[in-house]
């Protein structure tokens, strides 16, 4: 069957003209086939060609060949009912490839949602950055930044100022929801406190509640002569990617 055979807006024309001739119109002719009446006439405006039950009627209510039909007009001398089953067996084969072809598309459109879903589920808010304040009553300043990202935890905790000499030990540490201090770690003197952790691990941070400990945490400094000061951490998010479009950035220029 060549291409021009396979002319579907030929072929529309020519079904037209048909039914006009047998004076029907295109209700009746969908009711004889039997189909919706939108189908005739995608047929007739050659968006789509019958498939093969409904040519073998079609061929039967018109008195032509199937070959006459798809190729949009009469063929003197071609009544072969050969020539019809061929025509028939390769419209079906086209029609077959046709379906294949849309379940492929289908499952790409599938496979690339199920991407996009989970690489969205888990990237969305993944990624948290807080800046830390804090003050108590000796301990007049300090500050650090937490960060949050896929699988890994910085927390740094330094700079402290404070009115009195002689700092012996910094404790970090988180009240549990039952009220009782659960111990993080420790430094003694005026190091900073720095904790890189790989997610899971939870080595010094509870990763599956690390939102509730980040909102719970205290610094206890220790001091000489059995003189503490606690500081109850705030941390303010500067960062955290739960948008769905981030605009970009003007130009600043000097």
């Amino acid at each position: 069957m060549n291409n021009e055979v396979m002319n579907s807006k030929k072929t529309g024309e020519f079904i037209c003209n048909l039914r006009k001739s047998n004076g029907m119109t295109q209700l009746e002719l969908a009711e004889k086939i039997p189909i919706s009446r939108q189908a005739v006439s995608k047929w007739e405006r050659g968006e789509t060609i019958p498939d093969a039950s409904s040519l073998i009627k079609l061929s039967v209510i018109f008195n032509v060949t199937i070959n006459e039909i798809l190729y949009g007009e009469r063929i003197e001398n071609n009544k072969d009912e050969i020539n019809d089953k061929i025509s028939l067996k390769l419209l079906d084969k086209q029609n077959k490839l046709k379906r294949v072809f849309k379940i492929l598309i289908l499952i790409i459109i599938f496979l690339l949602l199920s991407f996009l879903i989970y690489y969205f589920s888990i990237s969305y808010n993944s990624v948290e950055f807080y800046t830390i304040t804090g003050r108590g009553n000796i301990v007049y300043q300090l500050d650090g930044n937490f960060f949050k990202g896929n699988n890994k935890i910085y927390f740094r905790l330094g700079d402290f100022e404070y009115n009195k000499n002689d700092l012996e030990l910094v404790t970090l540490y988180y009240i549990d929801r039952e009220g009782n201090e659960e111990f993080i770690c420790s430094h003694s003197g005026n190091n900073s406190i720095v904790i890189f952790e790989i997610e899971g691990y939870d080595e010094y941070f509870d990763s599956k509640n690390i939102d509730y400990i980040i909102d719970n945490m205290y610094v206890k400094f220790s001091f000489k002569d059995n003189v503490e000061d606690i500081v109850k951490l705030n941390l303010h998010e500067e960062y955290k990617n739960n948008k769905f479009y981030y605009p970009l950035s003007e130009k600043v220029y000097e």
